[in-house]
């Protein structure tokens, strides 16, 4: 059984908790919720992980690509992601990586982007569940 590394870091907007495993980013969520310890049990029975908390390789690299995006020198991140949900879901929160920095655009923009136009209020539910926060850029709808 492989690790979900987690690691609680302080980032201009609050703390935040990071979690991956050996090759990728599965979590990046505020703390000061309860919804981490539900998204934390998900993505080990997805990926088969057990919890340590410490840190990795991928943690230390999206501290310091979210240290540059909160002090504006990076724009695009270029950690490796991997997301735990259902086709809709992946397919929702691939489109949000597409929304270029410093613009924003509607949930009914983004049902249609994804080719599922009557789907509004199920786009901003899986907005809602992603698990990748800032990464996953789901504030810019």
């Amino acid at each position: 059984m492989d690790n979900l590394y987690l690691k609680k870091i302080d980032t201009p907007i609050g703390e935040m908790l990071v979690g991956a495993d050996k090759s990728s980013l599965l979590l990046l969520e505020f703390y000061d919720t309860l919804r981490h310890n539900k998204e934390i049990k998900d993505i080990c029975k997805a990926f088969n992980l057990q919890v340590i908390y410490d840190e990795n390789s991928i943690i230390t690299q999206t501290i310091s690509e979210l240290n540059e995006y909160f002090s504006g020198k990076r724009m695009n991140f270029s950690i490796p992601i991997q997301t735990c949900g259902t086709d809709f879901q992946k397919s929702v929160w691939s489109s949000l990586t597409n929304i270029k920095y410093g613009t924003t655009i509607s949930y009914n923009s983004q049902a249609s982007q994804i080719g599922s136009p009557k789907s509004v209020r199920a786009v901003a539910n899986a907005n809602g569940k992603n698990k990748i926060s800032i990464i996953i850029p789901c504030h810019r709808v």
